[in-house]
């Protein structure tokens, strides 16, 4: 949970990086806030240990000193959920960042992801980047299972069988718990049981458009999912 003053210092600098689309030096959110330089770097620092934000070292052309970087930072889609926000423009680099975190379990393994996955969802205020990690921590377990090849056809018929977004996605989850369920996986369901009522709550409070991302999303994760497990 971020104190209200790292929440502030989190705030400043993503409010500048959606101002700009690029990494914040640390001196912009200092004197954004009114604060010394240090106090700035300290805190973003702190942040960025934590996961909220990505640090850059970027080479500045200008310096006359050749090969001469500034520490700046990125927010991460974590930092971006935390503060509730979730720009259109910035669905796509969520998105890319769940895929990619997909695409790693192989490297990984999928316990390992689905444990990370899941011990971010209470942190999470912002229902749309909820429901997508939400879904891909439900996919992760799957995996585990080691049933990916009849995980692929129930998904796929799950997002292109029914007629309203709500209830694919609603049914989405209901299936893949139940299946988790009956392969016997009781603590792992039991992981799940305190966010699903959110994600139902969530699902019906967001737009169709919204929906429509998710479900896109979805099928973006199946077309990574190794037809045999």
């Amino acid at each position: 949970m971020l104190t209200k003053r790292r929440q502030e210092f989190l705030k400043a600098a993503v409010e500048k990086h959606l101002a700009t689309g690029q990494p914040v030096h640390y001196t912009e959110v200092a004197e954004a806030l009114g604060v010394s330089p240090w106090t700035a770097y300290d805190i973003l620092t702190a942040l960025a240990e934590k996961g909220y934000l990505e640090v850059i070292h970027q080479v500045d052309r200008k310096e006359e000193t050749p090969g001469r970087s500034k520490v700046k930072f990125k927010p991460t889609p974590l930092a971006l959920s935390a503060l509730n926000c979730c720009p259109k423009k910035d669905w796509e680099s969520i998105r890319s960042e769940l895929l990619q975190r997909f695409e790693e379990a192989d490297r990984k393994g999928a316990k390992a992801i689905l444990k990370d996955t899941l011990a971010e969802l209470s942190k999470i205020s912002n229902p749309l980047i909820f429901c997508a990690k939400l879904i891909l921590a439900l996919i992760l377990a799957l995996w585990t299972i080691r049933k990916t090849a009849q995980a692929l056809v129930l998904l796929r018929e799950i997002v292109t069988s029914f007629s309203t977004t709500e209830a694919a996605l609603i049914l989405l989850a209901g299936l893949i718990v139940g299946y988790i369920w009956k392969s016997g996986k009781k603590e792992l369901g039991k992981a799940f049981n305190g966010h699903l009522p959110r994600y139902m709550d969530e699902v019906r409070k967001l737009g169709e458009e919204d929906r429509a991302k998710l479900l896109s999303f979805v099928k973006d994760v199946t077309e990574l999912i190794p037809a045999e497990g």
